[in-house]
């Protein structure tokens, strides 16, 4: 992850040499929000800091966090409700949840922290109140099929994540929507007799166990991390090659400009003869 981002390994580098963005990149190339590129990435090197203590993955960690996500985020105009396109954006949110654990674990429960579980809290409200299950639209799905059911699995780890962080009425409401999501993926995928077919029954070891790991510790919460109540506004990333074009294309501009002065002394220089 630390290498495809760098952008001084690229045939890109003579015009730019900064981040590639091919750590946060999800489906399309301009997009580098919360998604599975940037969720893979961030789940990749949180376990590649936690066997080797090596500072530098958490700190590309803590660099991909606020690449993607930023507490004053507009959700709604993330479009996450087209699931073809944005699905994926729950990979992400279980990866900011696993982020602020590791986090805890190693005592950085710091201005990062604080960040992460804004950002967290921010996206975890947009869900309770906007979020449905996939199927429940499925003429907006190419293939409608049992996998789909599975993936909302992943809400429910995303609410429970939240529900940690949180606190009375709405640390209830992340717990009532867990539920809800927990049960409906479950009945839904039992309709379905393909529900034994490899993708679904691998989502299903991998994800929904923490919902019995919660009822096991029912009063479970995590660290506050410092009250900060300003974290800027969202920028927007641009990746290497967009900003190699955008170099080329003023290389170009400056090229012809050139070319059109000395073009324009040579006819003033021939017209004196």
């Amino acid at each position: 992850m630390i290498d495809a981002d760098d952008g001084a390994k690229t045939v890109l580098r003579w015009l730019d040499r900064g981040r590639t963005g091919l750590a946060t990149k999800t489906r399309d190339f301009g997009y580098h929000g919360p998604g599975r590129g940037a969720g893979n990435s961030l789940n990749a090197l949180l376990d590649g800091g936690r066997l080797s203590n090596d500072a530098r993955f958490f700190d590309k960690a803590r660099e991909v966090l606020r690449r993607a996500i930023h507490p004053a985020d507009d959700v709604a105009a993330r479009d996450l409700l087209d699931a073809e396109n944005r699905w994926s954006y729950t990979v992400f949110l279980q990866a900011l949840g696993k982020y602020l654990d590791v986090m805890e674990e190693r005592g950085r429960v710091d201005e990062d922290f604080a960040y992460a579980r804004a950002a967290l809290l921010a996206y975890a409200r947009w869900m309770a109140s906007h979020e449905r299950p996939i199927l429940d639209v499925p003429e907006k799905l190419e293939f409608p099929t049992e996998t789909w059911a599975a993936q909302d699995l992943r809400k429910t780890d995303v609410f429970l994540f939240a529900a940690l962080h949180a606190q009375g009425a709405e640390r209830e409401r992340f717990l009532e929507r867990a539920r809800f999501f927990f049960d409906h993926s479950l009945k839904t995928l039992d309709g379905f007799p393909t529900k034994s077919c490899a993708r679904a029954v691998i989502l299903l070891m991998h994800y929904g166990v923490m919902r019995f790991w919660f009822d096991a510790h029912p009063n479970a919460s995590r660290a506050r991390g410092p009250a900060l109540a300003d974290f800027g506004r969202p920028e927007s990333f641009v990746p290497q090659k967009t900003r190699a074009v955008a170099a080329l294309k003023r290389l170009a501009a400056f090229g012809v400009a050139a070319l059109a002065v000395v073009v324009s002394v040579a006819v003033f220089l021939l017209a004196r003869r």
